[in-house]
């Protein structure tokens, strides 16, 4: 096995996946930012705040703040504060529920029936070795400076 043949066809796939994801935002008039900032409101109970985005998306926070602000001028989100923190939590207003639920909710749905045409080992596998890449990814650019 080419090693550096195969690194290209992996990274070239997962442009591939983020082109797709880009493309969807682009159709629903939104960033890439504001559109991962609604699907993760919307598919994941645990997120409400700018730094759990940031966290999730590894992205600046800079960046989910800007793509929070264009939410809130759209009217798609509020903030609120969190009591006995300095933050804020993100809700949608009902605009940006039915923005939601006729987008990233048919995305996440879209990519779950994706997921669901991959057999239970090869899901595995794929994320076995997907979180290994990753540490050992890690590992090697930490050795470079």
């Amino acid at each position: 096995m080419n090693i550096e043949e195969t690194a290209r066809q992996i990274e070239q796939q997962r442009k591939e996946q983020d082109a797709i994801f880009h493309d969807f935002s682009v159709r629903i008039d939104l960033s890439e930012t504001a559109m991962w900032i609604l699907y993760l409101i919307t598919n994941y109970e645990d997120v409400h705040t700018q730094q759990e985005i940031c966290n999730l998306c590894a992205m600046p926070k800079q960046t989910i703040h800007s793509a929070v602000s264009v939410l809130v001028n759209k009217g798609l989100v509020e903030l609120t504060p969190v009591a006995g923190k300095n933050c804020k939590r993100i809700n949608l207003t009902e605009k940006g529920a039915e923005l939601a639920a006729g987008t990233t909710d048919r995305l996440r749905k879209a990519e779950m029936q994706a997921y669901g045409r991959l057999t239970e080992e090869e899901l595995k596998a794929y994320l076995d070795t997907l979180c290994r890449l990753t540490i050992f990814l890690r590992e090697e650019t930490e050795k470079i400076i």
